[in-house]
């Protein structure tokens, strides 16, 4: 059975390839009624990881303004509550993902949850003070 380390490593990679296919197609968002329009790789990205472990099923306050000025210390929790509060966001304000795709805010979790979830090798399991 495989780790939940190994596990949310594994979402944090299809995440990213959701995302570069997400990327491709921002510019294609259109509004109809108030409402923006997501072609299908942008949808297909927010439900994956809306499903994913790196979403929280509660409703605990998250500070995204404050993991974002720091991500590249971020640890698990803070990306799993940056996450989670992007991916909820268009229910509370209409055209949130559409921003937050713009401003490119998920690159950087996600590149975050790989750096903080890939397997080690083996010699640096050896010698725990090794990059």
């Amino acid at each position: 059975m495989p780790s939940e380390t190994s596990m949310l490593y594994t979402e944090a990679q299809a995440m990213e390839e959701y995302l570069s296919g997400a990327n491709e197609v921002v510019s294609q968002i259109t509004w109809e009624d108030h409402h923006p329009y997501y072609p299908k790789q942008i949808e297909d990205l927010m439900l994956f990881i809306a499903k994913s472990s790196w979403v929280f099923g509660d409703y605990r306050k998250h500070k995204l303004p404050e993991v974002m000025g720091k991500v590249e210390s971020a640890n698990i929790e803070q990306v799993k509550c940056a996450l989670t509060t992007i991916n909820r966001s268009e229910k509370w304000v209409t055209g949130s993902w559409k921003t937050h795709l713009e401003q490119n805010s998920l690159e950087p979790l996600i590149k975050r949850a790989i750096m903080l979830t890939e397997p080690k090798s083996f010699l640096q399991k050896l010698n725990p003070f090794s990059k």
